[in-house]
């Protein structure tokens, strides 16, 4: 099984990674299938668009599914305009603590995502499982790094006790593989992170400081640990990119974002 990653996709195939790592016989990154892509700026695995590869649709999967009623009354009260499911859950891959990995698109996301903000006011949003969450992304941060971003998280949290996994999409449909970034190396050091309008999209975006250098660089990432990370200073080590002025540092391939400052009060769980 294979996650299709990423809107740009080039025409004879799809940008993915694997579901699952464990193969039998040759790895599949040996089999043809890794590609330097200019759209993406490193080589990536591209699967080949075939009538014997089965796509699943998030949409349908979202309709085939059994949603707990908390959640479907989440995504009444955003109204996106296209949802789906994506995950274990849509790939009968789950397990008991499986939380359900939810994506919408909205042509007005910050309006959803003011929603998120009024329910966890209300305590309809608020913090659970605390363990197993911390044990998604123990590899990057410590129990006390945790501890101090999770409560800022309304994407990844629990509905009325129901935990689930929120990504805001910002386009719905797939998009020609045109753009062009090219690597420039790792780099790693103490990031000033702004505020940012986009920390809850997929990508996330955030302007940033290198410290000692006062460099902009836009932190551009796509997991969900690194969204809704509030301003702060943090230690970073990703690839550095550029496209054509800009530079752009993506820290989700052997990176991580770690806090050491954070710049903004913790949301209270009363």
């Amino acid at each position: 099984m294979w996650l299709v990653k990423g809107y740009e996709h080039p025409t004879e195939g799809y940008v993915a990674i694997p579901y699952r790592k464990v193969y039998s016989g040759e790895p599949w990154n040996l089999r043809g299938l890794t590609r330097y892509l200019e759209c993406v700026g490193r080589e990536v695995q591209v699967v080949p668009r075939s009538p014997e590869i089965s796509v699943v649709d998030p949409s349908e999967a979202l309709k085939q599914a059994t949603i707990p009623a908390p959640l479907r009354e989440l995504l009444e009260q955003l109204d996106p305009e296209w949802a789906g499911l994506t995950g274990s859950r849509a790939l009968g891959a789950a397990k008991p603590s499986s939380d359900f990995d939810i994506l919408v698109y909205s042509s007005r996301p910050s309006e959803l995502y003011k929603v998120l903000e009024d329910l966890a006011a209300e305590s309809k949003i608020k913090e659970c499982e605390a363990n197993i969450r911390y044990s998604k992304v123990g590899d990057t941060w410590s129990s006390q790094e945790f501890r101090l971003l999770h409560s800022f998280k309304l994407l990844d949290s629990c509905y009325m006790g129901v935990p689930y996994t929120l990504r805001m999409l910002r386009y719905a449909e797939e998009r020609e593989c045109k753009s062009s970034y090219r690597s420039l190396g790792w780099s790693e050091g103490l990031i000033r992170l702004a505020e940012s309008g986009e920390k809850f999209l997929v990508p996330a975006t955030y302007t940033t400081t290198i410290v000692g250098v006062n460099a902009p660089v836009t932190l551009v990432t796509w997991r969900t640990r690194y969204q809704e990370l509030p301003p702060g200073l943090y230690l970073a080590r990703g690839l550095l990119q550029a496209s054509g002025s800009d530079l752009y540092l993506v820290p989700d391939i052997r990176g991580y974002v770690k806090p050491l400052e954070v710049w903004a009060r913790q949301r209270s769980h009363d």
